[in-house]
């Protein structure tokens, strides 16, 4: 349960915004509920780039869509993976990573397993993975 300190905007990561479209008003995402930066391009080091020199920051969670996860993938800048398993089925859905440019499993991104983790009991249990590009790669 998150307390009072939690939403308390000095204590809140800087939210960064990758692309260069215009983010429309009334967005939750420019919400005051902490600090906002829009980074206008697609290029993922010059994002991280951007981010440490202008604001500071040495550590990212990238937490975003398919193709903002493919992207930083591709650009081999991605340091760990942390996903989540549910034991449900749902067949065919959105994909977690975009297209990676992969076409034979022999070229495949191999991720080295760091840590397994259950989290919650029973049926609304998840199992957590920490996962690390292997440096065989």
């Amino acid at each position: 349960m998150r307390d009072e300190h939690d939403r308390d905007v000095a204590h809140q990561p800087l939210r960064a915004i990758v692309g260069e479209r215009e983010i429309p008003a009334g967005r939750r995402v420019l919400d005051d509920a902490a600090e906002t930066v829009h980074l206008r391009t697609h290029d993922p080091v010059e994002a991280l780039r951007t981010l440490y020199r202008e604001h500071d920051r040495h550590h990212v969670f990238l937490e975003g869509g398919p193709t903002l996860a493919a992207a930083f993938l591709r650009a081999g800048v991605v340091d760990e993976v942390v996903t989540y398993v549910a034991p449900l089925l749902l067949g065919a859905g959105a994909s977690a990573v975009g297209d990676l440019g992969i076409t034979t499993i022999g070229d495949a991104l191999r991720l080295e397993i760091v840590d397994t983790t259950v989290v919650g009991e029973g049926a609304d249990a998840n199992v957590r993975l920490v996962l690390r590009p292997s440096k065989e790669d």
